[in-house]
């Protein structure tokens, strides 16, 4: 049978391709280029049921195809596999370009690349059976009225989304290349982050919390085992980040003293403690939150750049830079508060003029190397 995999809360700015996969964000006013009419009357037969916050269908939303295939195919295990690896690099990628200079900037949350799959055949009607699955694993059927979906209102308020595109091709690459072992672990690690970035107002941010330390302690660990001791997870995070922070001339210590006591919170908040009491050099939650919500996509594309798949650019390397400020003021209450957006605005000029230096063999000094 015929199936659909679909994004209804995605609307992307325009095709994404990696492969034999696309994402193809449509619309309901405008005729698409790629799709005969009878299979976009298929899709928006489905569609129907995904409604906005108005109760009206959604009348933008994204596709999810395996381009040799077709729209409606029957995708075998493998390639459903692949597909939905192409989702969740697609929305990582999303979540790594996410601005926090601007309240209107680009961003994104997991729930936006929420993949659904229908199957569909010529009798699909707005009465056919939706099914949803218990937590025994029983499938209950709901059958016999139009079943109606709505949009969550975190996924509503975000814009058209566009994907870095070399961030996508880097992370995709490394999936085609590295050992099965190695990516595993790397995708793991990619989906669990991607799960702590929801937005959901349903899930508490302790639980975010917890998701987001495993990802750091996945990545940074060894395929076969994760890195769950703080030690551990500290040092090899240090071991990745000296070199460019010595680039930049920057400490890199306090994002290590950081990254610290984030894992060290981890354990009472998993366990069910509503609040640590263990020492904390910043008191905020949500300042721990947001710098591990930069930290991790910024260490990825580190991660990758070492491997030779990623080029790190001016804007990466202004964040990284940024960072060790952000974090030295909300830890010292007598510091001069800026917001995030401005310390990383001036970190770029900075960070541009020494790479630009570097690049020229020129000290920092003025003088020639």
């Amino acid at each position: 049978m015929s199936t659909l995999y679909f994004l209804p809360w995605c609307r992307l700015q325009k095709p994404y391709s990696i492969g034999d996969f696309t994402l193809l964000p449509l619309s309901r006013n405008k005729q698409s280029a790629v799709l005969n009419p009878t299979d976009v009357k298929s899709v928006l037969s489905i569609l129907d049921h995904f409604c906005d916050l108005e109760e009206q269908p959604v009348s933008e939303f994204t596709v999810a195809l395996c381009s040799s295939r077709g729209l409606l195919a029957d995708l075998p295990n493998e390639e459903s596999a692949s597909l939905q690896e192409f989702v969740a690099i697609a929305c990582f990628s999303a979540l790594a370009d996410r601005d926090f200079e601007c309240e209107h900037g680009r961003w994104s949350n997991g729930d936006c690349f929420r993949l659904h799959s229908c199957s569909w055949s010529d009798s699909f009607s707005a009465d056919n059976a939706f099914r949803t699955k218990r937590r025994d694993g029983r499938f209950v059927l709901q059958g016999g009225f139009p079943v109606r979906y709505h949009r969550p209102i975190h996924t509503a308020v975000v814009d058209k989304i566009a994907l870095p595109e070399e961030l996508l091709g880097a992370l995709w690459n490394a999936r085609q290349n590295w050992k099965v072992d190695e990516w595993q672990k790397w995708r793991e690690a990619i989906v669990t982050f991607i799960r702590a970035n929801s937005e959901s107002q349903d899930i508490s941010w302790r639980v975010d919390w917890v998701l987001m330390c495993s990802a750091f302690q996945r990545i940074l660990g060894k395929p076969t085992k994760a890195t769950h001791k703080k030690a551990e997870t500290v040092n090899e995070f240090s071991r990745h980040v000296s070199k460019p922070a010595k680039r930049l001339s920057i400490d890199a210590e306090i994002l290590c003293e950081w990254l610290g006591e984030f894992c060290a919170l981890r354990g009472d908040f998993a366990h069910g403690k509503r609040h640590s009491s263990q020492p904390r050099k910043w008191s905020d939650d949500q300042t721990h939150l947001s710098v591990a919500a930069i930290a991790f996509p910024l260490l990825v594309r580190l991660l990758l750049e070492e491997q030779k798949l990623y080029t790190a650019g001016t804007e990466d390397y202004a964040a990284l830079a940024a960072l060790p400020l952000f974090l030295q003021q909300e830890r010292d209450s007598l510091l001069q508060r800026h917001d995030w957006w401005r310390i990383v605005l001036d970190q770029k000029l900075e960070v541009a003029i020494k790479l630009g230096l570097q690049e020229a063999g020129i000290g920092d000094n003025g003088t020639d190397r």
